[in-house]
């Protein structure tokens, strides 16, 4: 463990790792940074640095000079998906990716109705050019080179989208986003996978954005099945 992780990112692994497990619940009080330190074998500045991580993602809830608490799920952080995928040892479980790929569906609107606002000579070639990377990527048949492709493309679609939001989102989320494109691109077809961004794209400089969405909205719901299926199995 000391070799994967800093001092600090143990006690947060083995925080997340407990609680993915059970082993702590919402409302649970932990030992104080001291006994942490001697828990783990780690200096009170680390534990101290790795509390404040915790507290920072959502996990926990510091009452100063009195106690940690452990915080319910819903007062995590998006960048609290990114530890997930960073310290858990499997896949988390399927509510978390199910609310990250339901943002990634309400993303995916947003990136249309954004570039559709937005089609600048500059964004328009800057799409074009990755759509002809992304293709020469399939052609090549080399999975981590498509992955890549994908993952650029997407990257500058969220980004200039317009929304202020969506580059937080992609720092926010690189670990999940990675994950999520490794898994479609595991599973996709990759041929119709670039024919869809070229249809989005095309639609959204007809100015036709509802057929856009529509594209996306129904090649999105059935890669969301896929993706669950070979996550988890059926249903």
């Amino acid at each position: 463990m000391a070799d994967q992780y800093t001092e600090k990112e143990i006690i947060i692994k083995d925080i997340i790792c407990k609680l993915d497990a059970g082993q702590l619940k919402a409302g649970d009080r932990l030992p104080t940074e001291s006994e942490l330190a001697a828990q783990y074998g780690i200096s009170k500045t680390n534990i101290h640095l790795g509390i404040q991580q915790l507290e920072r993602l959502g996990f926990v809830r510091v009452v100063p000079r009195h106690a940690i608490y452990i915080n319910p799920p819903q007062e995590l952080t998006l960048e609290a998906v990114d530890a997930l995928f960073k310290y858990l040892d499997h896949i988390p479980s399927r509510p978390v990716i199910e609310a990250m790929l339901e943002m990634r569906r309400m993303m995916g609107m947003s990136m249309i109705q954004g570039l559709s606002k937005n089609q600048t000579a500059e964004n328009l070639a800057r799409i074009d050019a990755l759509l002809d990377a992304l293709d020469e990527a399939v052609d090549r048949k080399d999975p981590q080179i498509r992955e890549q492709a994908l993952l650029e493309l997407l990257a500058f679609l969220y980004r200039s989208a317009g929304n202020a939001l969506f580059p937080i989102l992609v720092r926010s989320l690189r670990n999940a986003m990675t994950q999520a494109v490794h898994y479609i691109s595991l599973y996709a077809d990759p041929r119709e996978m670039v024919n869809i961004y070229r249809s989005m794209k095309d639609y959204v400089l007809a100015g036709d954005v509802p057929a856009a969405t529509k594209v996306w909205v129904e090649w999105n719901g059935r890669m969301t099945q896929i993706f669950l299926r070979g996550l988890y199995g059926e249903p």
